[in-house]
């Protein structure tokens, strides 16, 4: 007997520069704030395992929240030792519902800007399900009401036309930024469902960067991989961290709660000693205070596409993607997650950028402006200020010049 399967699609496009954030969930409501650390904790272990299969000349870049936001959605539906492990490696509650209520949350609140904001912040969940086949009407209740994704019947067995459909809902989310989620063969004729989630970001620095400042400067991927990149500079006051091992500071976004963190090794450091300590380093809890420093930033773009499977599997939720998978809680017929596909964009210029979290140590005063000039791989991240929930993380290795 075949095992019918489903898909999760997690996509997102950051448009004019992204990082920042605090790790710390203080600020959000206890609710809130357990599905912040469990999101922020999720960010650092997949982090690491994305690190053991990338080259450290290579970029990385993925929305921690996009993924949890769209894997909360079967898991509402998973059921035994299925659930368990996804519960385990995603920090949920052993309640599907309770769950779905507090993604709902989180999500409203990174959703509530500023009305002088003119950037955008987009999240978008959405379902398609095998038309002939029945739905368990508490799971369909469950995400209509937690994340407005109402389920659209489709018919699989037109795998292209069916992929087609799904691909155009994303790309119009992230305003065809990712314009191709699911790939070729990614849907069968065994397909009965797919999940997916997009996020879309868009933010204008507070203090924007003069493009006449901007002039061609090396970037050193490695010891002998030197490219020529635009760098970006200002000087001004921005919250900063002289760390032992790194510098850290965060350029925030023009009315905005999110900010971009640039999390720098120090000359005589390397990243990968920074990423092999993620889980319990200080950074990730800085004490970030105004100094004024120069910034060098290079105006560059990414994107990565990967399937996540085995890095799920890794992190300790292999039976979702077994023959011994239960999402009884769907319905009939919905047994394994086939695949997991996620994008990602970035792109980072003199009008905007995003933040991330960085560490926190005592800072020490210096006769001239500390400089913080990412010519080697340095981490970034977007978060949103007032829940502390990482949004976005990854590795900028290799500057892609943007136009």
């Amino acid at each position: 007997m075949n095992r019918r399967k489903f898909l999760l699609g997690s996509g997102l496009a950051v448009l004019a520069g992204r990082l920042a954030m605090n790790a710390s969930a203080n600020d959000s409501a206890p609710a809130t704030g357990a599905i912040v650390e469990a999101n922020n904790r999720f960010a650092l272990a997949m982090y690491q395992q994305l690190a053991k299969s990338t080259a450290a000349t290579e970029n990385i870049w993925f929305s921690p929240l996009s993924i949890e936001a769209a894997l909360a959605m079967p898991y509402v539906g998973a059921r035994g030792k299925t659930a368990q492990e996804m519960a385990k490696v995603l920090g949920f509650t052993d309640n599907g519902e309770q769950t779905a209520g507090l993604v709902a949350e989180l999500s409203k609140q990174l959703r509530t800007v500023s009305p002088k904001f003119v950037g955008e912040f987009r999240l978008a969940n959405a379902i398609w399900h095998q038309q002939n086949r029945m739905v368990v009407p508490a799971f369909a209740q469950v995400m209509n009401r937690h994340f407005e994704a109402g389920l659209r019947g489709i018919d699989f067995t037109a795998s292209e036309a069916a992929r087609k459909q799904i691909n155009d809902w994303v790309s119009e989310q992230t305003k065809k930024q990712i314009p191709d989620l699911m790939p070729e063969g990614s849907i069968t004729q065994d397909t009965t469902m797919v999940l997916a989630n997009a996020l879309y970001f868009k933010g204008n620095w507070k203090t924007p960067f003069d493009p006449k400042q901007t002039q061609n400067a090396e970037f050193r991927r490695g010891a002998d991989l030197v490219k020529s990149v635009p760098m970006m500079s200002q000087s001004g006051r921005f919250p900063f961290a002289w760390m032992a091992d790194c510098a850290i500071a965060e350029l925030p976004y023009d009315h905005s709660e999110f900010r971009m963190r640039i999390i720098l090794p120090h000359e005589d450091q390397t990243l990968a000693k920074i990423e092999a300590k993620l889980d319990g380093h200080a950074l990730w809890k800085p004490m970030l205070r105004p100094t004024k420093i120069d910034v060098g930033l290079p105006r560059f773009t990414m994107k990565t596409k990967a399937q996540l499977n085995d890095a799920l599997k890794a992190l300790g939720m292999p039976t979702a993607f077994s023959d011994t998978a239960d999402f009884s809680g769907i319905g009939s017929g919905f047994d394994t997650i086939s695949e997991v596909q996620h994008a990602a964009t970035l792109a980072v210029d003199e009008v905007g950028t995003v933040a991330t979290a960085a560490t926190g140590i005592g800072i020490t005063a210096l006769s001239l402006p500390p400089q913080l000039v990412v010519n080697r791989p340095a981490m970034l991240m977007i978060t949103h200020q007032a829940t502390g929930a990482i949004v976005f993380l990854g590795r900028l290795a290799n500057p892609e010049v943007g136009k």
